[in-house]
């Protein structure tokens, strides 16, 4: 202890000078250092770095104006050996002493990932890949993790639909184990315990619920016409109507990568059991990932009696309870008929 005191203070001595060892330490450690011309920089300290790699680092991307004070504090404070690796976002003119304060406080920077309503497993993957996060097939690995969700959908093959769209604030290097697991958390905030319970009150799985607010999702983004949607598909599954929904059919395109972009005549035929122009009932699990108004309406439909709707190609729909109606709505809106364009339900 006492060899390492007398090296510390020779130290201070060489560097500072015997006569201003407490005032130019102390001015020299608090000074604002402007190194570069940008109002902030960040800079990647790596997993492994050593200390004296990570001054030199710093130093070279004009945070620090030398190594000599940095190296001061870190053999006066030894804590500094728990520097965390990560991005970290330095102000223009920091000084020593706060630089030193974010790296050993462990103030990573973190980026915004944000996710928006109805996007799927591949439309996130692609989203996260882009953010540089990991690649696309490292998420589609990490999103088959299951065991997240099987306490209330032990059907579920992967997470699509338990995704919650929200901004997530992340770390370059987080693993993609992790961003699922925040995603899968925040959709279990939003569809809480309580609406989960409500799923078995009007005889739904979760699946089943989260399933229908998937396609609501899909059909529209406008609020009040969730519910109504809603309905229709509730009236057509009492029916035993097939459902007839585009989005389910891309969907079953996307799985096996043939979908283009449009959907062509012969696709209505592809055999899957998302194709619900094949297949009655609803597709065997979530086509996106709904947000709360869609998980809401697929559990609150509205009190209607429609069973067809139609785009109106500005964002709205035309609701029908006929097929004459819809018939004539789809020529209206659509200008063709049938199985061409945006058309909603027929």
């Amino acid at each position: 202890m006492r060899s390492k005191t007398a090296l510390t203070l020779v130290l201070i001595i060489g560097y500072i000078g015997i006569r201003t060892v407490s005032s130019g330490v102390y001015t020299h450690l608090r000074s604002h250092y402007y190194g570069f011309a940008e109002a902030f920089k960040i800079v990647e300290i790596k997993f492994g770095a050593t200390t004296e790699g990570v001054i030199g680092h710093l130093v070279q991307e004009g945070i620090l104006p030398g190594r000599r004070g940095f190296q001061l504090l870190l053999l006066l404070f030894p804590k500094s050996r728990f520097i965390k690796a990560g991005e970290y976002k330095f102000d223009a003119g920091l000084s020593p002493l706060q630089v030193y304060q974010k790296l050993v406080s462990g103030r990573v920077y973190y980026h915004p990932l944000t996710i928006p309503e109805g996007k799927d497993l591949f439309d996130i993957a692609e989203l996260v890949e882009k953010g540089g996060f990991c690649s696309q097939s490292e998420f589609l690995v990490a999103a088959r993790q299951k065991k997240l969700v099987q306490q209330w959908d032990p059907q579920a093959n992967d997470l699509e639909g338990y995704l919650y769209p929200d901004t997530y604030m992340l770390t370059k290097g987080v693993k993609p184990s992790t961003i699922v697991e925040m995603m899968v958390k925040r959709f279990q905030e939003v569809f809480n315990e309580e609406l989960r319970e409500e799923c078995a009150r009007i005889d739904f799985s979760v699946r089943e619920i989260v399933t229908l607010a998937s396609i609501i999702e899909k059909e529209t983004s406008i609020p009040e016409e969730k519910p109504i949607i809603s309905a229709i598909f509730r009236n057509r599954l009492r029916r035993g109507m097939l459902l007839q929904c585009d989005p389910t059919l891309i969907y079953a395109l996307k799985r096996e990568n043939l979908y283009q972009g449009n959907i062509r005549k012969r696709d209505f035929e592809f055999d899957s059991p998302f194709n619900t122009y094949r297949y009655k009932g609803l597709p065997p699990g979530p086509i996106a990932n709904p947000a709360q108004e869609s998980l809401i309406a697929a559990l609150h439909p509205a009190d209607s009696d429609y069973l067809y709707f139609v785009s109106k190609n500005n964002g709205e729909h035309h609701f029908s309870r006929t097929l004459r109606e819809h018939q004539r709505a789809v020529i209206r809106y659509q200008k063709r008929y049938p199985r061409t364009g945006k058309r909603g339900v027929s």
